[in-house]
């Protein structure tokens, strides 16, 4: 019952969300991907802010958060406050004037049909697909499911309105399968393509990057490779509005990541912490570790969360980590049973010193652990899911700057953390 009623609920906000952007003929972008897709909708606002009157999601992309995002309304699937969302919404809806013209909407996928369930919904002007990974595969139940997940994903191209544009990483397995004069490639491995990254680079200045037309530098950054598909889709967008290339690589250069995505802080004890604590699956974990293999540090302690909603590719998926894991790290410690279970009999395995990994169940009991052996010059990597996990809780506790800059902040979130 209570499952039908927030059915029907969504499909009332939608009827309002979808008459407005019909009725303003707001041009719609939207970005879907395994991960990445805040990153890439942030480079895309950026771009664009200075040109057009454009909004982008903030802390919503399903099938109920999109559609009050479009009034500026926000929620945690709370009964009583969707409930007061249904008298207010139809009166937003009459009252309001035409907001924004442009509007870049993060997309999630956690279940077959909910991007077609989406797409339905949205008049999108732009699709884009920047990466397939190992995400939610709980939900999708065939042998093939990184495919099953593509298929899904990929009918933000393949569904767009008539005459609408699609952007996709050509670097997907199966992604060059989708054809036609309305779509544009992007990669960081076919040089014969227009929208083409290369020289991507990690140094103490920060990231940088060379496209065909310009090249991209971001001070006090520490990304990995996966987010050139992100500026390379903002770019590709950019273009499509006509707007000038060392426009967009100074508008680019004021990019920020949204909190804990490969965030750099300034630790306790003199210490630095990536903060990567948002959410967490094998490719961006791996990147990460690759990433920081050939920087120099006193120690690289790994703080690694459960990878959860994997199914039965949890164990896969916990064990690739593992094997980059041991090549560079010097101390690991895990939250959460499928760590304990899956990463650290792989590690020690693969010959890890089993004295030099310390396990633990929840994020609060690792901090305290973590605290206590921070030394100066060491470098903190956080990773884990967010479902359940929170090891944002870890960085809270261990670094320096201002915390409210970590993803999960407010009353809601202390909450939900108190629970768990």
């Amino acid at each position: 019952m209570k499952k039908k009623f927030r059915e029907y609920i969504t499909l009332y906000f939608w009827y309002f969300a979808h008459l407005y952007l019909v009725k303003y003929k707001v041009y719609c972008i939207g970005v879907t991907g395994s991960f990445g897709k805040s990153s890439t909708v942030e480079a895309i606002y950026q771009i664009l802010k200075d040109t057009v009157n454009v909004k982008k999601t903030t802390n919503a992309n399903s099938e109920i958060g999109i559609p009050l995002d479009v009034f500026g309304f926000h929620t945690h699937g709370d009964i009583l406050e969707l409930l007061k969302y249904i008298v207010i919404l139809p009166i937003k809806y009459i009252t309001s004037k035409k907001m924004f013209d442009v509007y870049v909407i993060e997309m999630a996928v956690d279940h077959p049909g909910d991007m077609e369930y989406l797409m339905n919904k949205i008049p999108l002007d732009i699709g884009i697909l920047v990466n397939i990974g190992k995400v939610h595969t709980e939900n999708f139940s065939g042998e093939n499911r990184e495919y099953e997940i593509y298929k899904e994903k990929s009918k933000i191209i393949t569904m767009l309105k008539p005459g609408g544009r699609g952007i996709i990483n050509v670097d997907i397995p199966y992604a060059r399968d989708i054809k036609g004069g309305n779509i544009i490639e992007i990669s960081t491995k076919d040089n014969n393509l227009k929208y083409y990254a290369y020289d991507i680079q990690n140094t103490e200045e920060g990231f940088s990057m060379k496209t065909n037309d310009i090249s991209l530098n971001l001070p006090n950054y520490i990304l990995t490779k996966s987010y050139a598909y992100n500026f390379l889709s903002a770019l590709a967008v950019g273009n499509i509005f006509k707007i000038d290339k060392e426009k967009q690589r100074q508008r680019i250069s004021h990019f920020k990541l949204p909190p804990s995505r490969m965030t750099l802080f300034n630790g306790i004890k003199k210490s630095k912490v990536i903060d990567s604590s948002y959410n967490a699956s094998a490719n961006p974990t791996i990147e990460i570790l690759q990433t920081i293999s050939n920087m120099n540090f006193r120690r690289k302690i790994f703080v690694f969360g459960d990878m959860r909603e994997l199914g039965q590719d949890s164990k896969k998926e916990h064990e690739r980590v593992a094997q980059e894991a041991v090549k560079d790290i010097d101390y690991i410690v895990t939250i959460g049973e499928m760590t304990k279970k899956y990463f650290i009999p792989k590690a020690i395995r693969l010959g890890f010193d089993k004295n030099n990994i310390k396990s633990f169940e929840n994020s609060p009991q690792a901090a305290e652990f973590v605290k206590g052996i921070i030394r100066e010059g060491d470098l903190i990597i956080v990773k884990g899911s967010q479902n359940k996990i929170f090891t944002e809780v870890v960085v809270e506790n261990i670094i320096d700057d201002d915390k409210n800059l970590i993803c999960r902040r407010g009353k809601y979130w202390e909450e939900q953390r108190q629970k768990v």
